[in-house]
């Protein structure tokens, strides 16, 4: 190693270590000393670099970013530096290194050295002042030839080599993606000396929220508090306080043909031992279970021969979602029948089952899910069924818990429990529900309704190609709606109606659903041996 090399070593690493032991030794007592503002920092508007710890393995680019925006003066070093470097370099090559070369040709004339005939010098060892062994490389390779003309600044190495750790990066920044309320933006910097580049991420702005609604809880409503982003317009439904729950005791009281007085005007249905169901007094015996079971193997195994997706669906009665308006009735069993049932069927079976209980009860929150003086649920309550449905099929859905939904608050125009009650003049008052928009770029192209509407058939133009076979009970008719957007065909029929003239419809299908209310559920399976007799022949 030359003398002079090592001299300019020295100095670089004086310069370059001196001031950082000195700042490291000072923010172990107090973190926050000689927290240096770098310009590129400050000029670019960019946070200072982090350290990259996935990347360590790979590249030490993002310890020298860190390092170089956070120590004080390291950059104006490395300048000083590089300028002191330029100067000794013009210094050496214009004043020593020719006196050097006269006196070393002076020396070996007259010959001249075997191997140099194109007039280039030998290699030289200056401390020595004798020649080096001849190599195949030439002293033009490895010093600047003699000249009387100094060097420019811009042909120092250290100034012009690209990628040099001692280059004084000067960075520009292009915003990959803007950052917004819930992502992260992505910003990338390149050095336009070097050509050294990084990327940083720019933190989520989170929502700017303003508040455009409130209620207080009731026994009837929700407390919440709804907000609307400023900058995105979304709109949440927070600090959430559940309904009151009356507890004082209401003693059972049936009216007309099987209605249930509740609180709060509130009627419910004793049909089909609904009570029994409420109460939990009717569970089903294992042997009954594993009877239901082997019969839907029976039809799993029937539908994925022809590859057909089977799911069945059990809507809970209305006394199950809406407990907190039922008289007081002493419940036997808390793990109830139906719950049971489904739990036995997702265990021994393949077949996809659902009972969107708790699904409805949390709905609630946003709408109302069943109507108060019918037995059915509302639109919003076959919405969030449907979408249940949607989700675990794996199909396109729209999140039914939401103040984003599209829609209208409608007067209901169904009361079944007050016919039923002969309460029609009882001076109950008029409800509202929520109807949902959905899907209103799907067009139907053609439709039938036959059987007194226990048979429905259309068509639309959905993109999706893919051919829905419905049967369920009167809970469908809410659903139609969304079954009939949500696939390009559709047939959606009573289960009555399974038969030998919708063979073709049913072995056709891409998906075959089975659905009824959950006091109906015996009916299911009746429904499920006329589909293996079809299925099977």
């Amino acid at each position: 190693m030359k003398k002079h090399d090592l001299i300019f070593i020295i100095l670089f690493l004086a310069v370059l270590v001196v001031p950082t032991l000195i700042w490291t030794g000072a923010r172990l007592i107090d973190p926050n000393a000689f927290e240096a503002q770098d310009a590129s920092v400050m000029d670019e508007k960019r946070n200072k670099a982090g350290i990259k710890w996935d990347e360590l393995l790979s590249s030490g680019n993002s310890i020298n970013d860190w390092f170089q925006d956070r120590a004080p003066f390291r950059s104006a070093g490395i300048a000083w530096y590089q300028r002191l470097n330029s100067r000794l370099e013009r210094g050496y090559e214009q004043n020593w290194l020719p006196a050097l070369s006269e006196m070393v040709a002076r020396r070996n004339e007259p010959s001249v050295t075997p191997g140099y005939t194109d007039g280039t010098l030998p290699f030289l060892d200056p401390l020595v002042g004798t020649a080096a062994e001849p190599e195949s490389t030439q002293l033009t390779e490895s010093l600047p030839p003699v000249t009387d003309e100094p060097v420019r600044p811009s042909e120092s190495p250290a100034e012009s080599s690209p990628g040099s750790t001692e280059c004084p990066h000067e960075y520009l920044k292009t915003v990959v993606k803007e950052a917004n309320c819930t992502e992260n933006g992505l910003e990338s910097y390149v050095c336009k000396l070097c050509g050294d580049s990084y990327e940083t991420v720019t933190q989520a702005l989170g929502h700017r929220k303003e508040m455009i609604e409130s209620s207080e809880a009731d026994f009837e409503h929700w407390g919440y508090k709804d907000y609307r982003c400023s900058v995105c317009g979304l709109v949440s439904r927070e600090e959430v306080v559940p309904k009151k729950v009356d507890t004082s005791y209401l003693s059972p009281r049936v009216v007309g043909n099987g209605v249930i007085i509740g609180k709060y005007h509130w009627l419910f249905y004793t049909g089909n031992e609904s009570v029994d169901y409420y109460k939990g007094s009717n569970l089903l015996t294992q042997e009954e279970m594993e009877t239901y079971a082997e019969k839907v193997r029976t039809l799993q195994s029937l539908c994925d021969a022809r590859g057909i997706r089977l799911c069945l669906f059990f809507s809970p009665n209305k006394e199950q979602v809406y407990r907190e308006y039922m008289p007081s009735y002493t419940v036997e069993n808390e793990y109830k029948r139906t719950q049971r049932l489904v739990d036995y069927l997702k265990e021994n079976t393949q077949t996809l089952v659902l009972y969107p209980i708790e699904e409805l009860r949390e709905a609630d929150l946003y709408h109302r899910t069943y109507y108060k003086y019918d037995t059915h649920w509302d639109f919003y309550g076959a919405f969030v069924g449907t979408m249940v449905m949607w989700k675990a099929l794996g199909l396109e859905y729209t999140e039914p818990m939401s103040l984003s939904l599209e829609g209208e608050m409608r007067e209901d125009g169904y009361f079944d429990l007050l016919t039923l009650g002969g309460l029609r003049d009882a001076g109950y008052p008029w409800e509202q529900e929520f109807c949902v928009s959905y899907r209103p770029d799907v067009t139907i192209l053609s439709e039938e309704s036959v059987e007194n509407g226990n048979i429905y058939r259309c068509r639309t133009d959905h993109a999706n190609g893919l051919k829905l076979a419905y049967f369920g009970d009167s809970f469908r008719i809410m659903q139609r709606e969304f079954l009939v957007r949500s696939f390009s065909q559709v047939l959606i029929a009573h289960r009555d109606y399974i038969n030998e003239y919708r063979k073709d419809e049913i072995l056709d299908s891409d998906y075959l659903i089975l659905s009824c209310v959950e006091r109906t559920d015996a009916r299911m399976f009746d429904a499920i041996d006329r589909l293996i007799a079809i299925l099977g022949q």
